[in-house]
């Protein structure tokens, strides 16, 4: 996670990768469970989910696509994957009615009401 400091006092958060990061993740070809591959596009797409802008996030999504595409990973396990983050994300906002989200909808982050 990267957070950048607005001059309007709000925060831009976006995903740090290294300079030595490859893009390399498991290959779908590999004799892993199939559970366990579809993971890494659901994790990845949980990722982005933090990011508050909605141009950063298109960005980030479409290399996550182009990723896991390289490491032969079928456009049905992609589209699961991020099917699987939507669907829990409309979960928590029909159950999260003691919580508010902080500015951005498709921010992660959440407060608790109660002490701070």
């Amino acid at each position: 996670m990267k957070i950048h400091h607005r001059d309007d006092g709000s925060i831009k958060i976006t995903v740090y990768r290294k300079l030595a990061h490859t893009d390399q993740h498991l290959l779908w070809t590999s004799e892993h469970p199939t559970a366990h591959k579809l993971s890494v596009a659901k994790t990845l797409y949980e990722r982005a989910n933090i990011i508050t802008d909605e141009k950063d996030r298109q960005e980030e999504e479409n290399q996550i696509q182009n990723a896991l595409i390289l490491c032969q990973c079928p456009r049905w396990a992609i589209n699961k994957g991020k099917q699987q983050v939507r669907r829990k994300e409309n979960k928590q906002e029909k159950k999260g009615k003691n919580t508010e989200k902080i500015k951005h909808k498709h921010s992660n982050l959440t407060i608790y009401p109660g002490n701070h």
